[in-house]
């Protein structure tokens, strides 16, 4: 069997200026925690009164999440999946590709994902709750509820360039 290498060649379609300002670019959030460590992370990772101390190299050193947030169930980014993220930022950056817009899932992986592009580029996102994964993915003792997302006013408690009430 002769494996299958899939490539992204969106840098070819922004040769053109016009090409640019019709380009649409979706993306997946950065790699989550939850995702490398597994679902019982939290209670590894936060000390006993409840300051997070990372013991993974690939956990972020600081945090920026509201104390609201569930973070057993809207797992936030490793360091990786930031640093993907901005390295996504200066690919677009590079090619002179401003977005007009930044739209992210309201979920904790996606708002970041999206805040660091929008930092590095010095813009801001907005939210839209309809990009959330279907509620049956969360699937907890038979029901099915989805995460407790953080508002955007956590958001910009966080300092998370979201734009919006």
């Amino acid at each position: 069997m002769v494996p299958v290498v899939t490539r992204s060649f969106w840098y070819r379609a922004v040769r053109d200026p016009d090409d640019r300002s019709r380009l649409v670019l979706v993306m997946r959030a950065g790699e989550r925690i939850d995702r490398i460590l597994g679902n019982e992370w939290i209670h590894t990772q936060f000390g006993r009164n409840g300051e997070f101390k990372p013991l993974d190299g690939n956990l972020p050193t600081r945090v920026r999440w509201h104390k609201d947030a569930k973070l057993d169930e809207d797992s936030p980014l490793t360091t990786l999946g930031r640093h993907s993220a901005v390295l996504i930022a200066r690919a677009l950056y590079k090619r002179q590709i401003r977005p007009s817009l930044i739209v992210s899932s309201p979920a904790l992986r996606a708002v970041q994902t999206a805040n660091a592009i929008a930092q590095f580029l010095h813009t801001t996102f907005v939210v839209e709750e309809g990009l959330c994964e279907p509620g049956h993915w969360y699937t907890q003792g038979g029901k099915f509820p989805l995460p407790r997302f953080l508002t955007t006013k956590e958001m910009k408690s966080c300092h998370f360039a979201v734009n919006g009430n």
